[in-house]
């Protein structure tokens, strides 16, 4: 594309993108595709590179399947953003960032992502305002560094996550997911390689089944709101602990699986909260042999 500019469609006007490649010059600058329209928008088998923003969706609503949005990897860019007045569905798109900076899927509307995958980027997912977030057999991987996360809940964003999986970097320092408030579901999700798999500072949190491992601290929730955790297994290393509860929350676990990496160190559930409830599971902290 020349310019800053790749496709922009405004007004009342429906847009059909398919099989359409649009690259930016040089380095990469300018955004790929505009969605400034108050109807529809369907992209199919698009790709989008050497941009500094992918995909911006303002106004309306896009259908987004297949594809892949490579961005230039730098802080205040995005792959795909999703602003207050839009709804977005994307189905088995890629998002890739270069130089592992950047965020994949910024998300102030209402946002829906089934498979796909997001990669080199310093925060996978941010759902801020009043927005809705739904994803579904996902597939993160960002880069780490002091305030990386896979996905963050802002306080008035209500969130589902089942079947994703998040990934930092070895010998990771970023956190899994972060939750500000309101509501976040999470079932099945796999999280393995950061510092923090769930912080959470307000809110109700559910944790249904899922992983944790190679992780210091599994799930930290301070603040007030509930914990609910079931049949969930996390593993941490070192001193770390599984469950922290602070604040005035509450939380209830059960049939969860909870062990130490092999120190013979750490903590497998701290309460320092209102109330916690426990039943079934197991909890260990092994001790290697010499």
């Amino acid at each position: 594309m020349k310019g800053e500019l790749g496709v922009k469609v405004m007004g009342t006007g429906t847009a059909d993108l398919t099989k359409v490649t649009i690259t930016g010059e040089g380095s990469g600058k300018g955004t790929g595709v505009i969605m400034g329209g108050t109807k529809m928008m369907t992209m199919t088998n698009v790709d989008i590179s050497k941009v500094e923003k992918g995909v911006d969706v303002q106004k309306g609503k896009l259908e987004m399947m297949g594809g892949t949005v490579t961005f230039t990897g730098e802080r205040g860019n995005w792959g795909v953003h999703v602003q207050k007045a839009a709804t977005a569905n994307l189905m088995d798109v890629t998002i890739k960032g270069e130089g592992g900076q950047g965020m994949g899927l910024y998300v102030e509307g209402t946002a829906t992502m089934n498979g796909g995958e997001i990669s080199n980027v310093e925060s996978g997912v941010y759902a801020t305002g009043m927005g809705n977030l739904k994803m579904d057999g996902t597939t993160i991987t960002f880069k780490n560094g002091v305030g990386s996360y896979g996905v963050r809940v802002g306080e008035l964003v209500t969130a589902d996550l089942t079947s994703v999986t998040i990934t930092g970097a070895s010998g990771g320092t970023g956190t899994g997911v972060i939750m500000d408030g309101k509501t976040l579901e999470m079932t099945n999700v796999d999280i393995s390689q950061v510092q923090t798999g769930v912080e959470v500072t307000s809110g109700n949190l559910t944790v249904s089944g899922g992983t944790m491992t190679g992780v210091q601290t599994g799930i930290t929730m301070s603040g007030s709101g509930t914990l609910m955790v079931s049949g969930a297994k996390i593993t941490f290393e070192g001193a770390g602990h599984g469950v922290k509860v602070g604040g005035t929350a509450t939380a209830n676990i059960t049939g969860a699986t909870i062990t130490g990496g092999g120190s013979g160190q750490g903590m497998g559930v701290i309460m320092g909260g209102k109330m916690l409830g426990m039943s079934g599971g197991r909890f260990q902290v092994l001790r290697r042999r010499c």
